[in-house]
């Protein structure tokens, strides 16, 4: 799920459609026929905490990549982890926006789910 912050819901979606064993068309039916991706991921056999569960590890893991790189330490992984964990925990029990529509971050902070730079 890393990349450039625009691009994280899409990635989100991407990395649940691939949790879940689902192909393109699948996922975007789903995603116009629940309310939640955690809807989705009951209807597909799973749960929401195991969907959160493997949308954190995927973030850990590239955190893991980034502080070997010596890119960041291992205490700012950790607190990027730990927002990951929050906004992703949301993210999955959120409704699903209607296409073109920008949902707002936790708390109102500008567009989130595939939208804005904001941090």
């Amino acid at each position: 799920m890393p990349g450039p912050r625009h691009g994280r819901g899409l990635q989100a979606l991407k990395a649940t459609a691939e949790f879940l064993e689902l192909t393109a068309e699948e996922m975007r039916a789903a995603l116009s026929e629940y309310d939640t991706l955690a809807d989705i991921a009951a209807a597909n056999g799973s749960s929401g905490d195991e969907l959160i569960a493997y949308l954190v590890s995927e973030v850990g893991e590239h955190l893991d990549e980034v502080v070997a790189d010596g890119r960041i330490t291992q205490e700012e992984a950790d607190e990027k982890l730990a927002d990951a964990e929050e906004h992703i925990t949301e993210l999955v029990n959120s409704d699903i926006p209607e296409p073109g529509e920008r949902p707002m971050r936790p708390g109102g902070r500008g567009p989130g789910f595939g939208g804005g730079t904001d941090a």
